[in-house]
């Protein structure tokens, strides 16, 4: 199964997200967005593991999570993965909580790199995707988005008190996320 950890919005920020797609959506760029609620902060992705693996990461998970305090994030920017000679991927940044994303993230990687799942390579940059490029020869229209967009900020602060780990499933209509357990952090 496809699986993933993940740190989930509150309503205020999903909504503020939604306005953004909003508008992001009128352009002529060929964004194909992001359903608001499926919005979620990745901190690991697991392509392929069966029941046990699953079990031996919630057993880690648990482990590992109880070391972190709970904080905030605030999301403030807007970008191109990997850049805008071959965008693929738009996005929104975390500003505050910055930090403390990059420490759960790494110490997730490193308690879960003993099992044989795939380790990443990329250093992890925290941000939310809300949406996927379709056009690449419309360069000019999406570099003038991200222009008019680049000083994106939410005032709403969320919450980082649960981390989830999800189970992906691919559809004809886009992925379904199904929570499989939920982390407190204290």
């Amino acid at each position: 199964m496809r699986a993933f950890v993940a740190i989930p919005l509150n309503q205020e920020a999903y909504t503020g997200i939604a306005l953004l797609q909003r508008r992001l959506g009128q352009s002529c760029a060929g964004i194909r967005l992001v359903k608001p609620s499926n919005i979620h902060l990745t901190l690991k992705f697991f392509k392929c593991i069966d029941d046990k693996q699953l079990l031996k990461i919630a057993s880690i998970l648990t482990d590992t999570l109880k070391s972190h305090k709970s904080f905030f994030i605030s999301l403030s920017e807007i970008g191109i993965f990997p850049n805008l000679n071959c965008p693929r991927v738009i996005w929104v940044g975390i500003k505050k909580g910055k930090k403390e994303c990059i420490c759960l993230q790494k110490d997730i990687e490193n308690s879960i790199g003993n099992l044989k799942t795939e380790k990443e390579n990329r250093a992890f940059s925290p941000h939310l995707t809300i949406g996927r490029i379709n056009l690449k020869n419309n360069r000019p229209a999406l570099i003038n988005l991200i222009e008019k967009e680049k000083n994106f900020s939410l005032k709403a602060k969320v919450p980082v008190n649960t981390i989830i780990l999800f189970q992906s499933i691919l559809t004809p209509k886009g992925p379904i996320y199904k929570s499989l357990e939920k982390f407190q952090l204290h």
